[in-house]
Formats: C-alpha cells, sequence, structure tokens
C-alpha cells in the first residue's frame, strides 16, 4: 500500500517537472520558428550576369550572394520567421560579386539604378525556382517551378491596385499572403496617402474572409486588435 502511494507521488511530481519544462521552453519554440527554402534560378539572356543575390530587408544575416554558374544559381537554408507567417527578399543579379547592403539602399535611393526596382524580383523564403531574362528586367522573371505563396504574392499586388481585395482573400482565405495583405493596410491606415491600398472595403469586411484557422493563430489575433483599435 505505501509502495503504490509513493509511487503516485512520484508519477504526480514527474508530471509537475514535465509541465514546468513545456512552460519555459515553449516561448522559445515560439519564437524560433523558422522555415526551410530552396530558391533557384536560370539566367537565359545576360552573360554579364555573374553573381546572385537574395535578400531579406534590413537582415544583414539574409545578405546572400552566390555566383551564377552554367548560367543557374542556388540558394537553401533556414531564417527565422521572427513571428511571421512568411518572409518576403528579393532577388537580383549582377555582374559584380561584392555589392552590399548599404550599397544596394543607395542604388535605390539615389536612382543609380535607372530601372530601380524593375533589377529586383520578389520572392517568398520557399522552394521557387525563376527563370531570368536579364538583370534589367529581373521584377518580370518568372515562377517556373514551386513558387505558392510567390505566385500568390505576385498576384496580390494587382489585386490591391485594382480594388480587389476581396475576390482575392476569398480566393486564398487560408493563405499568410491574404494575413499579410491586410496587415500592411492596417499599418498605412493612419497615412495621409495610402498609396495603392484598397480603400473600399472595410478592413474588418476583408479580416472576416479569412479561415478560422488564420484567425486563431497568434498574427491573426493580433491583426484583430490592431483592427479594432483604429
Amino acid at each position: 500500500m505505501i509502495r503504490h502511494t509513493r509511487k503516485k507521488l512520484l508519477i504526480s511530481c514527474m508530471k509537475k517537472i514535465i509541465h514546468l519544462i513545456l512552460l519555459s521552453i515553449l516561448p522559445l519554440l515560439i519564437n524560433a520558428q523558422t522555415t526551410s527554402y530552396l530558391v533557384k534560378g536560370t539566367v537565359i539572356n545576360d552573360k554579364t550576369a555573374k553573381f546572385a543575390y537574395l535578400v531579406v530587408a534590413k537582415n544583414k544575416e539574409m545578405f546572400k550572394v552566390v555566383p551564377i554558374k552554367n548560367n543557374s544559381f542556388s540558394f537553401s537554408g533556414k531564417t527565422d520567421l521572427k513571428g511571421e507567417n512568411l518572409k518576403p527578399a528579393v532577388l537580383f543579379v549582377d555582374e559584380r560579386g561584392n555589392i552590399t547592403m548599404d550599397e544596394l539602399y543607395s542604388k535605390l535611393k539615389q536612382g543609380v539604378w535607372i530601372n530601380g526596382r524593375k533589377n529586383l524580383r520578389p520572392v517568398i523564403l520557399e522552394e521557387v525556382t525563376f527563370e531570368i531574362e536579364n538583370s534589367q528586367l529581373a521584377s518580370k522573371s518568372k515562377v517556373t517551378s514551386g513558387g505558392i505563396l510567390t505566385k500568390q504574392w505576385d498576384e496580390s499586388k494587382p489585386a490591391v491596385a485594382q480594388g480587389k481585395s476581396v475576390e482575392f482573400i476569398k480566393k486564398y482565405p487560408d493563405s499568410p499572403v491574404s494575413l499579410s495583405m491586410i496587415d500592411k493596410m492596417v499599418q498605412m491606415n493612419d497615412a495621409p496617402s495610402r498609396g495603392d491600398m484598397d480603400k473600399k472595403q472595410p478592413l474588418k469586411v476583408l479580416y472576416s474572409l479569412l479561415s478560422e484557422r488564420l484567425k486563431k493563430s497568434p498574427n491573426g489575433i493580433e491583426l484583430k486588435k490592431s483592427i479594432d483599435a483604429l
């Protein structure tokens, strides 16, 4: 009887210890959420392009450069999402392999790159393959395989500009791109000019179109709070 009681107490203590351990590491697991990516490409009509760059804005740890070999390049790895549902980046090719992040921003800001953002191909870090015509038209690079979120990201820009946000979110209610679209609108809500933001649809209506999974996610809950606070 005594032995049985001791066994029950031991099991109870072990459960409490495990529970405390899980509580202590849960925040670390949430904060350390990572995503894997494999970004590949082929340059089909630009012999001057010698290097490919993959850049996440304001993140020097995600400023990658690789040589282009046999007209092809590849980036792979893992990145910390830092609480976000996706990780946007840009891709570009150049004859130089020593461009820095500061120089990149300077080129864009000062207009050294006449084509500006046409040199940059927006990409969501995931498994995706591009076909790049040349460095001056990198923004128009075609997705030849993978790139589910990247293609949705491409589709979201004209949807917002043309006032078709509702149609886009109805089409992709469970996509982090839809959540990101609404979040950007919330951030721009108080700005004097919202640029190409869709002003026709109340943010609450757009939010209501999201899937229940996204609404119940940490970012979905925070987005709802931000909308309610406007």
